[in-house]
């Protein structure tokens, strides 16, 4: 047996998903689960000989969530852990885009030892029963990721920004350097939106687009917003009220715990997208409370929902106006 043929033999799923045992505790239970059905999948597509001439494969989100009984958010952070192993590698083609899928045979048959592997390794779970999130597996993994030079690099630019209330350690790894490197390598590779899970209102009211989320940026793009986010903390400059701000630099790129529920409703944000949008703005002085009850009534002529004094004065703040 070849490797692509070994790693079939012990992943590929039917009726039931085949976990491996090893590979569910290198990378966590959902994301063996995702690769035990991509490798099902790429199997499906090899017989009808239809991968491409690099051996991808697609396979849309809607199909994996029926497969695996994972939902959109759990199938990105499974194949982010994938792709961090090097198990698999993505790429988005066609019109409209689709997500395609390639298994690195060789690296899985490394983590498996083959040779050594018995039959109690592997565990069956039924496609059709909901599975169990192991957090504690996944923020292993993620801790594990070496950092690279570039978040280092961006690190140091970091630290040296005045206003910044707190520093990052750069002599060893840390988990907050872990997910920070993730987050720039999605940024560098066009796949943010495939690593988090934004919250449609705080997009709408940031006006922040469906291209900037999947831009490809450059190092010093990244660089040059990642300045930016420094304006945030400096005096004078919203918000205001500076508690509200992320307690580090990885969270300013995506805080899944929201920065202010008021304004958010169920996913998470991120101040590089906004820095990204519009450059941080000065405080406007001479505010008055007047100018408060104008903005709200301004919206709420308008037809929309009734603003709070605090979300009425981030508009004045901002140079906005109030969006339907």
């Amino acid at each position: 047996m070849d490797n692509k043929e070994l790693v079939r033999e012990v992943l590929q799923t039917d009726a039931y998903l085949r976990v491996n045992k090893k590979i569910m505790r290198h990378v966590g239970i959902e994301a063996a689960i995702i690769l035990a059905d991509l490798i099902s999948k790429e199997k499906y597509f090899d017989d009808k000989d239809r991968l491409d001439d690099d051996g991808f494969f697609y396979n849309v989100i809607e199909n994996l969530e029926q497969d695996t009984c994972l939902s959109e958010h759990k199938q990105r952070k499974a194949v982010m852990i994938l792709e961090e192993c090097n198990f698999i590698e993505t790429k988005r083609k066609d019109s409209p885009p689709k997500r395609y899928f390639k298994i690195n045979h060789f690296q899985i048959l490394k983590i498996l030892s083959f040779k050594t592997e018995k039959l109690s390794d592997i565990i069956s779970i039924n496609n059709n029963k909901p599975l169990s999130k192991d957090k504690e597996t996944v923020s292993k993994k993620l801790s594990k990721v070496r950092v690279n030079g570039f978040t280092i690099e961006l690190l140091n630019t970091w630290n040296s920004l005045p206003n910044i209330p707190y520093k990052h350690k750069t002599d060893k790894q840390t988990k907050l350097q872990s997910k920070l490197q993730k987050y720039i390598k999605h940024l560098l590779t066009g796949t943010f939106g495939d690593c988090v899970d934004l919250d449609d209102e705080f997009l709408r009211k940031n006006d922040i687009m469906q291209e900037d989320i999947s831009h490809t940026y450059s190092k010093e793009e990244i660089i040059k917003i990642t300045k930016r986010l420094a304006l945030y903390y400096k005096n004078g400059y919203w918000p205001k009220n500076k508690d509200r701000l992320p307690k580090s630099l990885p969270e300013l790129f995506y805080n899944p715990g929201h920065y202010n529920t008021k304004y958010v409703n169920g996913g998470g944000t991120s101040f590089f997208l906004m820095a990204m949008s519009h450059k941080p703005r000065a405080l406007r002085k001479g505010r008055t409370d007047e100018d408060i009850k104008k903005m709200k009534r301004a919206s709420n002529k308008r037809g929309q929902r009734l603003m709070t004094d605090e979300q009425a004065e981030e508009y004045i703040n901002r140079g906005m106006q109030p969006v339907n």
